[in-house]
């Protein structure tokens, strides 16, 4: 499994390396990729899809209300939709980074999954495991895709294939059981979706609500009786998106804030460091490798003989 997960390493700072300003990552969103030289500590996130967070270097912690866990390289947590959690990210005690990757579900992968293998599934066999290793199929499974697309440019189809086949890999080692919990389009859901199209938009109830098909007071009222509101809904897509893009890619501060919706960096960074704790820059330094090591980096890439 070591030399599996290192491949897996290898290909994702390959991907990394080829990110550019046009695209966060080469890749379709279905996969994130993630790495700090310094612990990351990250409150109140939530995943509004199903989501695998495979640890690669380091080890990760994750805590919900009631439990929490901690996985180390070749682990994986098992995350259902729509949950909410404190997440910690810290390198080795060697001083190497910390290395891990997301792989998101989305209800319509979950629900087109169900549709063609549910009824060969025996759900007694799927405990609810939020915290497992990783099979191997699974990681051969990743490490395909990841080197696909190192080659060819991003295909939401060939994503889409690719995840019913994680999906089915896991399912057939009883692992799936949290990430096909059935799909209950709640309002609130309906909402974030459509807003999760694009963030930046200047989205208006009225508007929401023709697009869902209801009149403006009738959204209104669907979301008072879920216990939620429109403004909080949209604040929380751009806010987590926000997150995403600050991890996943090597835009600007700025450019991430415009992407999602705000016109003023630092009114971003004020709720962003409101919401998870830190601003985003903070985040982003963990990013950084220390002095010493970023000098290393620097003679290797540039050929120079380092002293004896």
């Amino acid at each position: 499994m070591i030399r599996l997960l290192d491949e897996i390493h290898e290909a994702a700072a390959r991907l990394e390396e080829s990110a550019d300003l046009d695209r966060p990552m080469p890749m379709a969103g279905s996969i994130g990729l993630y790495r700090c030289w310094r612990p990351q500590e990250i409150r109140d996130i939530v995943m509004p899809d199903a989501a695998v967070l495979l640890v690669l270097k380091g080890h990760k912690k994750l805590a919900t209300a009631s439990q929490s866990w901690t996985a180390a390289p070749g682990e994986i947590l098992l995350i259902p939709a729509g949950t909410q959690f404190w997440l910690g990210n810290y390198p080795d005690e060697t001083g190497q980074r910390y290395r891990g990757m997301a792989i998101r579900f989305s209800s319509e992968v979950i629900e087109h999954f169900r549709q063609v293998y549910g009824a060969h599934i025996e759900s007694e066999s799927q405990a609810g495991h939020w915290h497992a290793t990783a099979p191997h199929p699974f990681l051969h499974a990743v490490h395909q895709w990841l080197a696909w697309c190192g080659q060819h440019a991003p295909s939401e189809i060939v994503a889409r294939h690719r995840l019913v086949e994680l999906l089915l890999l896991l399912t057939q080692h009883g692992l799936a059981s949290h990430l096909l919990l059935p799909y209950h389009p709640s309002w609130s859901r309906r909402v974030t979706a459509l807003v999760h199209l694009d963030p930046a938009h200047t989205w208006r109830m009225e508007e929401v609500g023709a697009r869902l098909g209801v009149s403006e007071s009738t959204l209104r009222r669907h979301l008072q009786d879920e216990g939620t509101g429109f403004r909080g809904l949209l604040e929380e897509v751009r806010l987590i998106q926000g997150l995403t893009l600050v991890q996943e890619s090597i835009w600007p501060i700025g450019r991430i804030a415009d992407a999602v919706g705000y016109r003023s960096q630092s009114r971003f960074s004020e709720r962003f460091k409101r919401r998870f704790g830190l601003t985003p820059r903070a985040l982003r330094h963990t990013q950084d490798p220390p002095p010493a090591m970023a000098r290393i980096n620097f003679l290797s890439e540039s050929g120079e003989r380092l002293a004896d």
